[in-house]
């Protein structure tokens, strides 16, 4: 192990995955399991039940110092990392106390019990294990991170590879909505037209209700499709990481016989004196090692297999073991004796996982993603891709709806009430159908919208009658302008596309595109995120803080990444919750975004990288 290798443990082990509060209540029973199960004192079954009594009550105990823990000596372990005395010396006083209460507890619940041979055992022991919970537990989580990202890296870059030759070069793709979302949608658009085709409307009138329209029923949606597909692409569980744990059986075996027989040490001290305690537990360390070895050495060709060559390995080490030492240096208690095989089991077995997830810890991003290809079978590689690609789009979609669709249908909607020599917008169409006129553009987004939802194959109604004119309007919104450009160009030019972007909001704020350098090209999907990012950007200037200018600044650095800074003059952040907006940002540069005070105290600064993608 090198000095990074143990620097890399050591941060896991004292920073934000300490003292996670799921991990010890799944770790309790397996602690209860033990305490239980090697108590001299449950020689019978109601003296069983009582030792079980005291364990549950000690538990408990250690449940409230665990949280006083939290709340005290660890509480900065998320901003900090902990000292790792402080760790060990917490793990010492939740172990202490098990140990403590637990002996209390049985004093006032069996009238044989000797305090003073068993407080300093169970002591011993309950403060050894108690300093390995917390950073053992810190570890174990932080290896799930790893594989958890991996897997989610592995997965995308499936999904990317896969969606390269197969999406749709005309924009985001709606196949994978449910059909309550694409119902909605159908809703939306035909409720939108009549308002728009009332006859006598008044247009101050016309423009609330197209407003509220977009408030009410075409925002909600796309938040519902925004909030479902929300999860990462690629999860890794417990189960997933123990499954990993055995996948190679490569397991350091001299340290899981060592540190098994260490934890017994206290136990077999107490019960039999120095000389033979030290004895025994040298005899199981050693038939530890020795069927370990045996049981690596057999080849298997499944993860089912390599999890039976370790059960039976555990089986054969515990009976042996015990046979070996009822031989050797004769019986124990009589209730020692029936039970003490049964907790080296459980012992073994949790010893192994955690000492092979500690080596998990150090390995490179090539063995655990050789350890994810064995795991996973194709099948299970295969859906997760699938359900991975059908978020993406969805959350796409919904990118779309929200930064395009509803930004194109506000705007128009507000330059409505300006148009005071228009009669309705039913007149104004029927009397010239190339007229760029607000109106016309409504009946375009909204067409667009359609076309996407009928090419998707959904169902859908038939297309109204003002539907395929207003497509071939010249006055086409920055939804149609940037998805024929798409269907013509792989790498567009960004000045292009941000200025596309903006232009929604012309006439409402005066937007100004700057980017180093000039002639900078990206990707078609980052310049589709870009062009989100912008979008949103202005309509929030707007929106929110009443601006009338916005200076937009890209600049593509040398590892292709795409740095966006969105200046305006209003009246800068406000806070309050989070919407949809907020949600993009995150999904576009994960904590690579700030909204701030402008550099003069005016207006909003909004910085945000869109990373380099193929």
């Amino acid at each position: 192990m090198t000095l990074a290798d143990w620097s890399t443990i050591s941060s896991s082990m004292r920073g934000r995955w300490l003292a996670n509060s799921g991990l010890f209540f799944v770790f309790m029973p397996f602690w209860f399991l033990l305490s239980v199960l090697s108590a001299p004192e449950a020689d019978s079954a109601s003296r069983m039940g009582l030792v079980a009594v005291a364990n549950l009550g000690s538990l408990l105990a250690c449940t409230l110092v665990f949280y006083l823990m939290r709340a005290t000596l660890l509480r900065h372990r998320e901003s900090t990392l902990v000292a790792m005395p402080i760790v060990l010396l917490s793990g010492a006083l939740i172990g202490a106390t098990k140990g403590a209460v637990t002996a209390g507890l049985l004093y006032l619940l069996l009238t044989d019990f000797d305090p003073a041979s068993a407080v300093g055992t169970r002591l011993v022991q309950a403060t050894i294990l108690g300093m390995l919970l917390l950073p053992a537990g810190a570890l174990v989580l932080a290896v799930r991170e790893g594989y958890r990202s991996e897997r989610t890296v592995l997965i995308a870059e499936t999904v990317r590879r896969s969606m390269t030759s197969s999406q749709p070069a005309n924009g985001p793709d709606p196949r994978g909505l449910p059909s309550h979302s694409r119902a909605d949608l159908i809703a939306f658009i035909d409720d939108t037209r009549q308002k728009l085709f009332r006859p006598g409307a008044d247009l101050r009138a016309l423009a609330r209700d197209i407003t509220d329209s977009v408030h009410d029923r075409l925002r909600p949606v796309s938040h519902e499709i925004w909030a479902r597909e929300l999860p990462q692409l690629g999860d890794f569980s417990l189960p997933d990481l123990v499954r990993s744990a055995v996948v190679d059986r490569r397991y350091p075996i001299v340290i899981i016989a060592i540190y098994s027989a260490l934890c017994g040490l206290p136990l077999m001290l107490a019960t039999t004196g120095l000389v033979e305690g030290v004895a025994r537990v040298a005899v199981f360390a050693l038939i530890v090692v020795s069927l370990f070895a045996v049981a690596r050495s057999v080849p298997t060709q499944t993860v089912l297999g390599g999890a039976l060559n370790l059960a039976v390995a555990i089986i054969l080490s515990t009976v042996v073991s015990d046979v070996a030492a009822r031989l050797i240096f004769g019986e124990l208690s009589a209730g020692l004796s029936q039970t003490l095989p049964l907790a080296v089991s459980v012992t073994l077995a949790i010893n192994t996982v955690l000492i092979s997830v500690i080596r998990a810890a150090i390995d490179d991003r090539n063995r655990i993603r050789n350890r994810l290809a064995a795991i996973m079978s194709p099948r299970q590689l295969s859906d997760a891709v699938a359900s991975a690609q059908g978020r993406l789009l969805n959350r796409e979609f919904a990118h779309h709806l929200h930064s395009n669709v509803q930004n194109a249908l506000l705007t128009a909607a507000l330059r409505l009430d300006t148009h005071r020599d228009m009669a309705t917008p039913s007149a104004t169409v029927n009397a010239n159908a190339n007229a760029n006129s607000d109106a016309q553009k409504i009946l375009a987004e909204l067409a667009a919208l359609e076309s996407l939802l009928n090419n998707a194959g959904g169902p859908m109604a038939a297309p109204a009658a003002p539907t395929v004119d207003a497509m071939l309007l010249s006055g086409s919104t920055v939804g149609l302008d940037a998805r024929k450009k798409s269907s013509t160009a792989t790498e567009p030019c960004i000045t292009d596309r941000l200025s596309d972007s903006a232009a929604v909001w012309d006439g409402l704020v005066s937007t100004t595109i700057s980017v180093n350098p000039p002639e900078a090209s990206v990707s078609a999907r980052m310049a589709r995120t870009a062009a989100a990012v912008v979008s949103e950007a202005v309509a929030n200037a707007y929106r929110h803080g009443q601006a009338t200018e916005c200076a937009v600044t890209a600049t593509l650095d040398e590892h292709k990444n795409l740095h966006l800074n969105c200046l305006d003059n209003g009246v800068g952040p406000r806070a309050g919750r989070t919407g949809l907006g907020s949600a993009l940002f995150d999904a576009t540069a994960g904590s690579q975004w700030s909204l701030q005070l402008g550099p003069a105290g005016v207006g909003s600064l909004l910085s945000i990288t869109v990373f380099f993608e193929d």
